[in-house]
């Protein structure tokens, strides 16, 4: 979505999500070969949550917001311990581990919060800001926003980034 190409998002999305339905969770590798997992465990990652609500944004489309409600149900039913949420050590058997990794809270909770939060800020004026690939927020310079993606030229990216690092000595 971020690149441009929606089409392609949606597909690579409905597989890795007819992955968790049919585990409830998404292994941490799956081979697409046998249509079975490789490994296993399931750490609570957040990337199915951002894409859910990056191409809810992008789309509007009310079925990601089932997909959203459809991951909370899961996440609340597999992984909810007295204390919080735990990995999954085993996603088929929904084994549990002691362990609730960092992103869990910082991106996982942060994507489904705002999948569902419609008034939120950021939602609102999604356009001024970027999401780094840890969930932080970065708002996007007023000129930056002006420009499409596709305004920008291979050859210009490759001269803009060359000689950011060329010209700047504080590197």
């Amino acid at each position: 979505v971020l690149a441009g190409d929606t089409e392609e998002a949606i597909c690579s999305h409905a597989m890795f999500y007819a992955i968790w339905r049919k585990y409830g969770a998404l292994p941490e590798r799956f081979n697409w070969n046998t249509k079975n997992p490789d490994v296993l465990f399931y750490p609570l990652r957040p990337e199915l949550v951002e894409s859910t609500y990056v191409l809810y944004q992008a789309t509007k489309n009310p079925f990601y917001l089932h997909v959203g409600s459809d991951i909370v149900q899961s996440i609340e039913e597999h992984t909810k311990v007295e204390c919080g949420y735990a990995t999954l050590h085993n996603v088929i058997e929904k084994t549990k581990e002691d362990r609730m990794e960092s992103f869990f809270l910082s991106e996982t909770c942060k994507y489904l919060y705002l999948l569902f939060d419609e008034d939120n800020y950021l939602n609102k004026e999604g356009n001024k800001y970027i999401f780094t690939t840890e969930g932080h927020i970065l708002p996007i310079h007023k000129h930056e926003r002006e420009r499409t993606w596709n305004s920008y030229s291979k050859d210009a990216l490759k001269y803009n980034v060359q000689s950011s690092y060329s010209t700047n000595t504080s590197y």
